[in-house]
């Protein structure tokens, strides 16, 4: 699988295609896209309302993540008014 379609799966809770994906190649649990953002972070920056979907897949889908080796404490630095702004994924989740 293809990175991109990678993330869409992470982003879409489909936690038994991301499963899949890092059962035939384990680092997509740890690869960081071209905006510094990891897999828990596209997990865990979806609002469910918004979609229309169930929280237990985000959690599904996470915890595909974490045994695979994703950091739970991976940075995302943003920049906010010229200062670093250290993103983890439970601030994504949080915000």
């Amino acid at each position: 699988m293809d990175k991109k379609a990678f993330i869409k799966a992470v982003r879409n809770w489909e936690s038994q295609t991301v499963a899949a994906a890092i059962a035939k190649e384990h680092a997509l649990a740890r690869y960081v896209d071209k905006n510094g953002k990891a897999p828990l972070h596209h997990c865990a920056e979806i609002d469910p309302r918004k979609y229309g979907f169930k929280v237990s897949n985000s959690i599904a889908t996470a915890k595909v993540l974490l045994d695979a080796g994703a950091d739970v404490n991976a940075i995302r630095i943003i920049i906010d008014d010229g200062e670093k702004f250290l993103a983890t994924p439970l601030w994504y989740a949080i915000a």
